[in-house]
């Protein structure tokens, strides 16, 4: 992992490799830098599609880490801006019709993504995707009573960071306060 203004997490895992890392200042920024590399973590619960952690209205889903996520074998990669390298998959059945608004935040780096997907049979081949958004844009869509949604947070392009979702009822949706201000 690389951490300061940046965290990334990095398939190296060769015995016997030798990795070299650069730090460099781009765009004219210079000044203090470090890297710290670490073991990553265990995966989280909702890593896979089949163990999609389930939504309720107007409640954020808590934080989850990326970096220690995977992609499973048959899972789309292709994203709006990019490529998908990690994942995490929520649920959420529609009780009726109603606009709603899905409000992702991602940590401390760039590079993550919203996808949503109807459920219309089993496994990748049943979903039906509807939208993506990248970074932590909100999107909104129209429920469909009965309807099962998939919410994928994925790190794209090989970043990822700590992410959480919340989903609710556009009636009851206010503001959505910058992902910006909080950290993780």
């Amino acid at each position: 992992t690389v951490t300061g203004v940046q965290t990334c997490a990095l398939p190296i895992s060769t015995p016997g490799t030798t990795y070299m890392f650069r730090l460099a200042g781009v765009n004219g920024f210079s000044g203090a830098a470090s890297i710290t590399i670490d073991e990553m973590g265990p995966a989280p619960a909702n890593d896979d599609l089949a163990a999609a952690a389930p939504l309720t209205l107007g409640v954020s889903s808590g934080w989850v880490q990326l970096p220690d996520a995977s992609l499973e074998t048959g899972e789309p990669t292709t994203f709006a801006n990019g490529i998908a390298t990690k994942s995490v998959w929520y649920s959420w059945t529609a009780p009726s019709s109603m606009r709603i608004r899905v409000s992702p935040r991602f940590g401390e780096c760039c590079g993550g993504g919203t996808s949503l997907f109807r459920v219309d049979g089993p496994g990748f081949a049943g979903l039906t995707l509807l939208r993506e958004t990248y970074w932590s844009s909100p999107l909104d869509f129209t429920a469909t009573p009965g309807t099962t949604y998939m919410f994928r947070l994925a790190g794209v392009n090989g970043f990822s960071a700590a992410a959480s979702i919340t989903i609710d009822e556009m009636a009851r949706v206010a503001t959505v306060p910058s992902a910006r201000s909080e950290e993780h």
